[in-house]
């Protein structure tokens, strides 16, 4: 169930092939079985559809909380940022230091995200790429691409974030956090 969740298309497609399929052969014989499997078969497409919106995955959702605190941070929201961290975490300083030496412009894109589940899922490590210009303590922009290891874990009802790290573009190396690539 979970495939499907994730991504419905290798079911939909399948379907959609053997409702089109199941049709023509209907054309052919004109025997109802058919059509009434071409339509089953399309039903079941839409089903798997609607099923994957409805249902939201922990991966599907860290990966929203990624996009949504890329989109606070760049905007200066400082408590909507710091909402996305753990209290355990001690990264509330750091982050504030951040939101004020560096400003992300409206370009910014969050792309290659990877979600992996860790402890019974209680826990999540999710890896992605931040691009777009910043400018660092109000100094010339220019555009500056990343890669981010960020570390979550589960408390109450949704995910906190526990650790980060920036990594080199490449390769797992740990950069620091306010350094060139």
């Amino acid at each position: 169930m979970s495939l499907l969740t994730e991504n419905p298309w290798p079911l939909i497609v399948p379907c959609l092939i053997a409702a089109a399929g199941l049709f023509l052969v209907w054309r052919e014989r004109l025997q109802k079985m058919y059509l009434i499997a071409a339509v089953s078969a399309v039903a079941l497409a839409g089903l798997a559809f609607v099923i994957d919106r409805l249902v939201v995955t922990d991966a599907e959702h860290l990966e929203q909380d990624i996009r949504d605190l890329a989109l606070a941070f760049r905007n200066k929201d400082r408590d909507r940022t710091l909402s996305y961290f753990s209290d355990q975490a001690n990264l509330k300083l750091l982050i504030e230091t951040a939101m004020n030496l560096v400003d992300v412009h409206d370009d910014l894109d969050i792309k290659d995200v990877q979600v992996t589940m860790l402890a019974g899922r209680t826990r999540a490590s999710t890896r992605f790429r931040a691009n777009g210009t910043v400018s660092y303590m109000k100094t010339g922009a220019g555009h500056q691409p990343s890669r981010w290891d960020v570390k979550w874990q589960r408390e109450g009802f949704g995910w906190k974030i526990i650790e980060v790290r920036r990594l080199h573009l490449i390769n797992d190396e740990e950069l620091a956090m306010f350094g060139s690539n």
